[in-house]
């Protein structure tokens, strides 16, 4: 499910459980020249960097949090980037 976040733009949202625990999962692709240009699929992205290869190089931002939601400050956060090759 997608949402908008408190800075406006869109990120895939799940909770993802093991046992008994719970983690709030957000997850976006951003590009880095444009950061409000902003992808929540991964597939919507790939298209996009396809066809313009220009536009990267991208950023994959996944956000964890434990418990069930809000906007807590001991969830811990996971930035990779990467761009296609040529």
């Amino acid at each position: 499910q997608a949402n908008a976040s408190h800075h406006g733009s869109a990120w895939l949202e799940y909770k993802a459980t093991r046992g008994h625990e719970i983690l709030q999962v957000r997850e976006q692709i951003r590009s880095k020249q444009h950061p409000d240009v902003t992808w929540t699929d991964v597939s919507q992205w790939f298209w996009h960097a396809t066809i313009h290869p220009d536009r990267g190089p991208w950023l994959a931002v996944t956000v964890l949090q434990s418990g069930a939601g809000g906007e807590a400050s001991s969830g811990s956060r996971r930035e990779t980037s990467g761009s296609i090759p040529d």
